[in-house]
């Protein structure tokens, strides 16, 4: 690739230093910007490049499996061992784990199936505030992503919490209601 003399025709500030080597390499007589010239121009902007695709790649590919699925989360900070989708714990840990209505801490809380949520919910109980209000650690609630000491309200007409509202951090409101069908309390 041969490149005619441009010094006298950019002034360095436009140039960005691309032809700061160029006299060097035309003493040669090859008329040729060198190899090391090419580096040194393209060499900031490949660094760039590179780093922004690390950055993108991180966020797309390199997140945990666990932040994909709400039941694979809990499995692994819970000592509840079930299967099946999360409004499937419920009966499935019958026989198995007990099960009730009032919150602890470490219990696995199991949201019903909805049609905006057909595979249900399950997360732990990191916190509870009160009798209506509790914390909770979860993974897909927000898409893939774990979120922590998040808070759940309690709605239900008789406080069994069957009904409860999840905060949401962005709007800094309690979401819409969610069936819940209770807590499965870790041996």
């Amino acid at each position: 690739m041969r490149f005619r003399r441009l010094s006298h025709h950019l002034d360095a500030d436009t140039t960005g230093g691309l032809f700061e080597d160029q006299e060097a390499d035309s003493a040669n007589g090859t008329g040729d910007l060198g190899l090391s010239v090419r580096r040194s121009a393209f060499a900031p902007l490949a660094r760039t490049c590179l780093a922004v695709s690390l950055l993108v790649a991180s966020f797309l590919f390199a997140a945990p499996a666990r932040a994909w699925n709400c039941v694979e989360y809990v499995r692994e900070i819970s000592n509840v061992q079930l299967a099946g989708n999360g409004w499937q714990w419920w009966n499935a840990a019958a026989g198995r784990y007990e099960r009730g209505h009032n919150p602890e801490r470490d219990a696995v809380f199991v949201f019903n199936r909805t049609r905006h949520m057909p595979a249900g919910h399950v997360a732990v109980v990191s916190k509870v505030l009160d009798s209506r209000t509790i914390e909770i650690d979860h993974a897909n609630w927000i898409r893939r992503r774990i979120t922590q000491n998040v808070r759940v309200q309690d709605v239900s007409p008789k406080n069994d919490w069957t009904m409860v509202r999840v905060w949401n951090e962005q709007a800094h409101v309690y979401g819409a209601p969610y069936p819940a069908l209770g807590f499965v309390y870790a041996n």
